[in-house]
């Protein structure tokens, strides 16, 4: 589920840090970055189960209900539906998911609590669905893919909240998480395991590595790397660069000489793009110039490979 891309933000971030934090260690560091995609992969598993928190409204909204003089039985209907359906039993059937993502601090937020509340109301008041489209699986699952694609991937709350929630977790890596989680409900199927929709945090074991690699490389050749960055500052003033301009670049040629797989194209590309989040406009352009240089002249030394 975490991707190299997200990857790279989180080293990022851990890396900025790392210069701001006087008492902060290499080990330090290293145990920031695991925390910090540990995060993103919780804010992933908690969305997965929205179904689950809906089930537990609805159960206290029948109850009250139920103890008004004249209940609506269409009401009353809906409610037991958004209880029980095929999607919720099959979550509920999954114990070791349904344990993972009860344990995360993200479940207990007050503030996530008060929005569910809103968005039920919302639904039950726009009569967005019927019990009988929660009748079936196929019926759930599109009820809850709309409602999340509406009411969740879209909202500037849910981004607050989870924010506030958790410090690693910040607007630049929340649409990747996004993302997933709507594959996840796309993907929803009876005949399979929950677990097995699920992505893993990492797709494979270099996915894995891919962080802390980077980020003990780039620490490691900072000077060595700023130096080399340095030498194309050509029309600019060294002292006017951004420490994020910085950064940015010197992770690049970290990544483009600690992994000689991947195509200095892509590594480009995707710091690029970070550029585009974190910087400035001039600074994608300026940015550009000099890696395409600088990965130039490192072919020709030998010192890195790849298209």
């Amino acid at each position: 589920m975490i991707n190299r891309s997200l990857i790279r933000v989180k080293v990022l971030q851990v890396l900025y840090n790392f210069y701001h934090t006087e008492s902060m260690s290499i080990s330090t560091a290293q145990e920031t970055l695991e925390a910090a995609m540990e995060s993103d992969y919780r804010v992933y598993l908690y969305l997965c189960g929205l179904p689950l928190d809906f089930s537990d409204l609805a159960r206290k909204l029948i109850g009250i209900e139920e103890g008004k003089f004249s209940p609506d039985p269409d009401r009353l209907a809906l409610l037991r539906a958004l209880e029980t359906n095929p999607v919720v039993e099959y979550l509920e059937g999954d114990q070791d998911f349904v344990v993972r993502r009860m344990a995360t601090s993200i479940f207990h937020n007050p503030d996530l609590s008060e929005l569910h509340e809103m968005v039920l109301s919302e639904t039950l008041g726009e009569q967005a669905v019927s019990a009988s489209q929660l009748e079936t699986f196929d019926g759930a699952r599109q009820f809850y893919r709309d409602l999340y694609g509406t009411k969740y991937r879209q909202s500037d709350r849910v981004y607050d909240i989870l924010e506030t929630t958790d410090a690693f977790v910040t607007d630049a890596d929340l649409p990747v998480v996004f993302s997933f989680v709507t594959k996840f409900y796309n993907g929803l199927d009876p005949d399979k395991e929950v677990s097995k929709l699920l992505r893993p945090k990492f797709a494979s074991k270099s996915d894995g590595e891919f962080g802390p690699t980077l980020l003990r490389a780039a620490i490691d050749n900072k000077e060595a790397y700023r130096e080399k960055i340095s030498k194309y500052f050509k029309g600019w003033d060294a002292e006017r660069v951004s420490e994020v301009d910085y950064l940015l670049m010197q992770m690049a040629v970290a990544e483009a000489i600690a992994f000689p797989t991947i195509a200095t194209t892509v590594t480009i590309n995707e710091y690029l793009n970070l550029a585009h989040s974190f910087s400035s406009e001039n600074s994608y352009v300026f940015i550009n110039g000099i890696l395409f240089k600088l990965f130039t002249d490192l072919k020709e030394e030998g010192k890195i490979i790849g298209d």
